[in-house]
């Protein structure tokens, strides 16, 4: 399942010379690893997928792109748009949009999640350079929830969407009482290996470890473990698996010993899904790997592979990881398969999260 699937009905013109363009590199250029353009799976850049990648993978952070978004992932349906996941602490969740909801209109337009929002885009200029004085301001979405038409008036904000994941995993902390015990919440939306990355995921845990066990949320997440984020859950490296194949993307071999012998040690759930994907998988996979942890939800995304930039054309390409072997087992395509399945469908948008009551029922059958 790709989480972010483009759509729009009807290709621009310069966005359509723009794909004529990467069309003909990918008769002319060489196929030779890295630098081949032409190999691999394009991603088309006006699709969510595209802004998510290319702040993720862009060299410095003035080079992230920023957009107009409402905090949202979305998968294209026959009349619509599905939402799949919303950002925590953003417009859609504060307008109670859920998963399954499915997108229709924006302003009496059909909506698309890119372009509704940003067009200059359409039109084949970047993200960045679409800023007006006060944004788009208020707009009015159109929806349906379980065949049920509604609507919701909520502003957009404007970023990039690798600051946004990293708001929304700090904006997820909660914290519930069951009986006499305290169950802490988190949903790792992303992690990446940079000191302040390291510090607020640090910190974020920190603030859980009173907690009698804890639900690790990693549903459509994407990012970059190391060795330091696994640290905080195991008291030694000598279970972390082993990978044959070279992807930095995915993991980095440990370059220094453990900064601390600090780490949680309670029982814990993993909730995972079909948009876990990338270093998110492996995180899950070596979670896994505890007594006292049980992964549940649905099989991984199976994403091994390298994202390539032309910065010539604005273009990304994934290249798939068919080398990758982690523990011995093949990574891409196949992901990831939870100790317990427990499905989240699309089809509707019920009241309450079914992965994450499964979640709070396991878990206090096992602390």
């Amino acid at each position: 399942m790709v989480t972010f699937l483009p759509a729009p009905p009807i290709i621009h013109r310069p966005l359509l010379r723009w794909l004529l363009l990467v069309a003909a590199l990918s008769l002319v250029c060489p196929v030779s690893g890295q630098q081949a353009v032409g190999s691999g799976v394009g991603i088309r850049p006006d699709s969510q997928e595209f802004f998510l990648l290319q702040a993720f993978h862009a060299r410095y952070a003035a080079k992230r792109q920023a957009l107009y978004h409402l905090g949202l992932l979305t998968e294209q349906a026959s009349q619509g748009y599905r939402v799949s996941a919303v950002l925590d602490g953003f417009p859609a969740q504060a307008a109670g949009l859920r998963r399954g909801d499915l997108l229709i209109a924006m302003d009496g337009e059909p909506f698309d999640p890119i372009l509704s929002l940003n067009p200059r885009i359409g039109d084949g200029r970047s993200g960045n350079v679409m800023e007006k004085p006060g944004g788009p301001g208020p707009i009015e979405l159109s929806f349906r929830r379980n065949g049920q038409p509604d609507s919701v008036v909520l502003e957009p904000v404007h970023g990039n969407l690798f600051d946004a994941y990293r708001s929304a995993m700090t904006n997820s902390m909660q914290q519930f009482s069951n009986g006499n015990k305290v169950i802490g919440y988190i949903r790792l939306w992303t992690l990446d290996r940079s000191t302040d990355g390291l510090q607020t995921f640090r910190q974020s845990l920190a603030a859980l470890d009173h907690c009698d066990g804890l639900i690790v949320d990693v549903r459509d997440s994407y990012g970059f473990i190391s060795a330091e984020h696994l640290d905080r859950f195991f008291p030694t490296r000598n279970s972390y698996f082993q990978m044959q194949g070279d992807n930095p993307d995915l993991w980095q071999h440990p370059q220094r010993e453990r900064l601390t012998d600090d780490y949680y040690g309670r029982a814990m759930v993993v909730i995972q899904n079909r948009g876990t994907r990338g270093g998110m998988e492996l995180f899950s996979y070596q979670l896994g790997k505890l007594q006292r942890v049980v992964t549940l939800g649905e099989p991984t995304m199976g994403k091994a592979g390298r994202i390539v930039s032309d910065r010539s054309t604005n273009s990304l390409r994934y290249l798939p990881g068919d080398d990758i072997l982690i523990d011995g087992i093949s990574l891409e395509s196949s992901g990831f398969v939870p100790e317990q399945s427990v499905d989240y469908p699309l089809s509707s948008s019920p009241v309450s999260d079914p992965q994450f009551q499964a979640a709070m029922m396991t878990l206090m059958q096992i602390m």
